[in-house]
């Protein structure tokens, strides 16, 4: 079974923990909460579950693609990224690849489908940076080896901002990355499921951009930035109407819930949210990027999203945390990665200022058990 973070429960159940007893810095919610205008139309709405949604999710779409300026027509809505993944490797060519470190889940339904991957590994001594340069060139010798038949010979999958590693990729780099895709004909799936996290996203962001390169498909995904977890919802906008079509149609009907709809149709009416969350990210995320950077055993790596990777020496710092009644994410199951790598979420202020502490306390034992030796 592949591993996510927020996926606790087993875990926590070995260990005789109780769930509601630990603070948990592995999954990417948003600590604010979702909105008061989901929550208030979940309740105003709450007899429309004994009807079926519109399985056209035509305002659901409307909304969506009022808010990032794209047309309805080339968009399909999904239950999370993860659908959106699952469904969009349904019609990819034979080879795949992966910028790794990134979300497991690319490589997991990309393996269901028995696609043939080859990953591009980024490097720590670079900060897990992406080389433009250096990525040309390996897609060159990649091109020089495989051949597919169909359409397009490969398909690449980027994670913008990257998970687990923060990094945020300026459009201009992937403007060069698409054109020169584009002359190879090769697609570029970007997943910009953490972009509401960055500030001045717009600016950033590919959406609406896929007359100019139409070997781009961007996914989307609504749970971390709007904590609902629980309702999911994602998007992909795609560059042409006969690939949506292709799309709506392995995606079936009533594919997302009538709250998740519902709520979706209110994205429009969040901006005092959205300000409020961003304003919040940036003063937690420099406080506890300051904290890590200081322990001289700690290595932080530059954060883009709503999490912070590190490395450390620290042996089993995931249990260490654990047995302190703190989840934070082991990093090991990652490619690229190793088990001196950890992902926390900003959580709030409160929670942050109890992993500082602990944390502290951890740091403090380890010398203290290096004096005893």
């Amino acid at each position: 079974m592949q591993t996510h973070g927020g996926n606790t429960s087993l875990l926590l159940e070995e260990l005789g923990l109780n769930i509601c007893e630990v603070i948990d810095f592995s999954a990417n919610i948003n600590p604010l909460g979702m909105p008061n205008q989901f929550k208030q139309t979940i309740i105003n709405h709450i007899d429309d579950l004994e009807r079926y949604p519109d399985y056209t999710y035509r305002e659901l779409k409307k909304a969506i693609a009022n808010k990032y300026l794209i047309n309805p027509e080339l968009l399909s809505v999904t239950n999370g990224a993860e659908e959106a993944i699952r469904v969009i490797m349904d019609i990819l060519p034979k080879n795949i690849i992966i910028i790794s470190p990134t979300f497991s889940e690319y490589e997991l339904c990309a393996n269901a489908r028995h696609k043939r991957i080859t990953h591009y590994v980024l490097k720590p001594q670079k900060d897990f940076e992406l080389e433009v340069s250096s990525f040309k060139a390996f897609v060159k010798n990649f091109c020089a080896s495989k051949r597919d038949p169909n359409n397009y010979q490969a398909a690449v999958f980027l994670c913008n901002p990257n998970n687990p590693t923060g990094n945020l990729l300026s459009t201009k780099k992937i403007e060069e990355i698409l054109q020169f895709l584009k002359q190879k004909n090769i697609l570029l799936i970007l997943d910009e499921s953490f972009m509401d996290f960055v500030p001045d996203s717009v600016s950033h962001s590919m959406l609406g951009r896929q007359k100019a390169y139409p070997n781009l498909i961007v996914i989307k995904s609504f749970t971390k930035f709007y904590a609902i977890p629980g309702l999911r919802l994602g998007m992909i906008s795609l560059p042409s109407k006969s690939m949506n079509l292709k799309l709506e149609d392995l995606l079936g009907s009533w594919n997302i819930n009538s709250m998740a709809d519902l709520c979706g149709q209110r994205l429009n009416d969040l901006q005092e949210y959205e300000i409020k969350t961003l304003k919040y990210y940036l003063k937690e995320k420099t406080r506890l990027n300051e904290v890590l950077s200081k322990e001289e055993r700690i290595r932080v790596y530059p954060a883009n999203a709503n999490f912070i990777l590190f490395k450390t020496d620290i042996e089993n710092l995931l249990m260490k945390f654990l047995h302190k009644n703190i989840v934070i994410r082991s990093c090991k199951n990652y490619l690229g990665l190793n088990s001196q790598y950890y992902r926390i979420a900003i959580r709030t202020k409160k929670e942050n200022d109890i992993f500082i502490k602990k944390l502290k306390e951890i740091l403090a034992e380890e010398l203290a058990d290096e004096v005893l030796c």
